[in-house]
Parts: structure tokens; sequence; C-alpha cells
């Protein structure tokens, strides 16, 4: 799935959330990889600018099985020795059928640091 298309600015915001339904063992649910990446549809047909990929049982296995208010860092899919491309600033929630999430508390743009995660 994807985001809507943000144009003419450098720093877009998305307001948007994806769900998923998944159906067959936990098991095999954990080891599922979320991807996340940024493209950049005017550069070179839809270039990728960077992407970061974490599995499901990472987030479920932290506090309220969510990722609230982090940072990912943003690598060449290609060639990951290139560093850092960018950061993506994401909220991330997993969920069984029934299972109430927790709302994500925002933090301010005063305490809004890539290092703190």
């Amino acid at each position: 799935k994807q985001t809507t298309v943000k144009e003419g600015t450098n720093s877009p915001f998305y307001n948007e959330y994806f769900v998923f339904d998944y159906f067959g063992p936990q098991e095999t649910f954990f080891d599922k990889v979320l991807k996340l990446s940024v493209i950049h549809s005017k550069i070179m047909r839809s270039f990728c600018i960077g992407s970061f990929k974490l599995d499901v049982g990472t987030v479920y296995s932290q506090p309220g099985h969510q990722f609230s208010n982090k940072w990912a860092m943003l690598t060449d899919p290609a060639d990951i020795r290139t560093g850092v491309k960018g950061y993506l600033k994401c909220d991330i929630t997993v969920a069984g059928k029934g299972e109430a999430s927790q709302p994500t508390q925002k933090s301010s743009d005063a305490e809004e640091h890539i290092e703190k995660n």
C-alpha cells in the first residue's frame, strides 16, 4: 500500500494509516518483514530515496506492541554501504484480532530529536 503523493515540498507530512489483515499462524506472522520506502516520483521515473525494514516480531515485542514517534533510518536498498539517505518518522502498531491498540503520544516539535531513538 502507499500514501498519497505530496508535491512541491521537501518536508511532506502524511497523517495516514494502513491496516493489513493476516490469516495464518502467529509464529510465521512475526517473521514477516515490514518495508518502508521513500520514493521521489519526479526524478528518474520513481527513484527510491531509501528504505527501512524490520520484522513484525520486533514491533510486537515493544511496550504496547508499538514503535511510537520513531525515526526510521533510510538506506539505499541496493547498497547499504552508501550510508544514511534520510529519515522517516513513523508510528507502527501490531495488534491481534480483538486487541485494542493504545493511542500514541505525540512529542512536541521541541522534543523531536533523531538521536533519541
